[in-house]
């Protein structure tokens, strides 16, 4: 999966993908 690290919205990234991207960091990715 590419994933900016940023998190851009402008990006087409599904919000599932994000809210993943968050919760990893979150949890400590």
């Amino acid at each position: 999966m590419i994933v900016p690290s940023r998190g851009n919205e402008e990006s087409v990234v599904l919000p599932e993908l994000e809210i993943e991207s968050q919760v990893l960091r979150i949890r400590g990715g």
